[in-house]
């Protein structure tokens, strides 16, 4: 995101809006299955049919078109690493106590 940032700020128009995205679906359930594979910890999943809800869109994908059109832009780091960094992240808070 920081890359993209830095790109629209040199070559991005202004007021105009942008996604900052892969492009790509991938459901909940996916980036659950991923997160619990980096962990030592065994996880149970739960669904809770209360908080689902209906009018939710299954599937929705931004398109980076615009933005790597006028920038050049393209993600890079893979959402795998992605999930590691925001996991190390977190685990780093809770062993300092914040």
């Amino acid at each position: 995101v920081v890359t993209a940032y830095e790109a629209l700020m040199a070559t991005g128009r202004t007021g105009q809006a942008y996604n900052i995205c892969r492009g790509e679906t991938i459901v909940m359930s996916a980036l659950l299955d991923q997160l619990i594979a980096l962990s030592p910890v065994t996880v149970t999943r739960e669904q809770d049919a209360a908080r689902l809800r209906p009018n939710d869109v299954p599937y929705f994908a931004g398109s980076p078109a615009k933005i790597h059109a006028e920038t050049g832009w393209t993600a890079t780091t893979p959402l795998s690493r992605t999930l590691a960094d925001l996991l190390d992240y977190w685990r780093r808070q809770l062993a300092s106590g914040r």
